[in-house]
């Protein structure tokens, strides 16, 4: 039951991503933060959290916020922004593990197979680096090589 006076979920997240397009990232991530209380697991609120943190550079925030968000709902742009974070923070086996788990999806993504050939290159990886990057050449056509 909602207390009287008290805006539902659903104002309050609209509220909040109101801040957080306008760029009010401070107004939004306490919103964000106090609708997680009533609802933790909510993917969309923690990935849009995640990706504040990110923004602020809190790598470790934003990587628990992304990993509660896939557990709720399997998302391109959540994926995405969670591989961004695994790379700031040179967790580079983690890209590998998460691409071999999401392959499927992530396979013809142009930014998620430049990760995962760079992240090849800092695990010392170099042949199976190469063939990622002639694969992304491939998803371009001739005309690119």
């Amino acid at each position: 039951m909602q207390e009287e006076g008290k805006a539902s979920i659903e104002e309050r997240f609209e509220e909040a991503t109101r801040k957080h397009q306008s760029g009010e990232l401070d107004r939004a991530e306490l919103i964000y933060k106090e609708l997680l209380r009533e609802v933790p697991e909510n993917p969309k609120i923690n990935y849009l959290l995640g990706c504040i943190f990110l923004h602020h550079d809190i790598r470790e925030g934003a990587i628990k916020h992304f990993e509660t968000s896939l557990q709720g709902e399997e998302d391109l742009s959540c994926l995405k922004a969670l591989i961004s974070a695994y790379y700031r923070n040179k967790d580079y086996q983690l890209i590998l593990d998460l691409f071999k788990q999401r392959e499927g999806l992530l396979r013809n993504d142009v930014q998620v197979m430049t990760s995962m050939g760079e992240s090849l290159i800092e695990v010392g990886l170099l042949d199976e680096a190469e063939s990622v990057f002639r694969e992304l050449l491939s998803l371009f056509g001739e005309s690119a090589q």
